[in-house]
């Protein structure tokens, strides 16, 4: 079975993350609290920090963007590809949605991002990443098997799943 460490925004930092790493182990991959960029800026000095692989030693850290503009979802999305070493040809609307109905108007927008091309990362010297693949189908049984628990994510997967899989 693989364990998969969940984001709590504002809690579970790199600080957080590497002193829960210092006394649990076991954990195959640990979720960083969403990126969200806004329009004067791509990420804030805390989020850069928070990605940064010299924070994440040791670990698989997994980014996330969360932005209700296209515009900076692709800006972050720029900036996060010297890491990841892909680019989009093309980027699709999926669905929009409330994040937290009856707490906050926090809307979003997910894309689906096609044609990818295998650029280059430009990681700085201390840094390490490791870009996976899977499968959608691999994907939605990790969410009934209780791996994937975050509800953006199952309603960004489930939509893909119905859109393009289902027929």
């Amino acid at each position: 079975m693989k364990l998969y460490f969940a984001p709590l925004e504002g809690i579970t930092g790199y600080i957080y993350r590497n002193a829960f790493r210092s006394v649990y182990t076991g954990i195959d991959k640990y979720f960083i609290p969403f990126l969200s960029p806004n329009k004067n800026r791509a990420l804030s000095p805390k989020e850069i920090k928070d990605v940064l692989p010299a924070h994440n030693q040791g670990m698989y850290a997994v980014p996330q963007i969360l932005t209700n503009r296209a515009e900076q979802f692709l800006q972050a999305a720029r900036e996060l590809e010297e890491e990841t070493g892909y680019t989009a040809g093309k980027m699709e609307l999926l669905i929009s949605l409330y994040t937290t109905v009856a707490f906050c108007n926090e809307k979003i927008d997910v894309y689906v991002a096609t044609d990818l091309k295998k650029s280059k990362q430009h990681l700085d010297d201390d840094e390490f990443l490791d870009v996976e693949s899977h499968d959608i189908e691999e994907m939605i049984q990790m969410i009934y098997d209780c791996k994937i628990q975050d509800g953006k994510t199952i309603s960004a997967l489930l939509a893909y799943y119905n859109k393009y899989i289902k027929q």
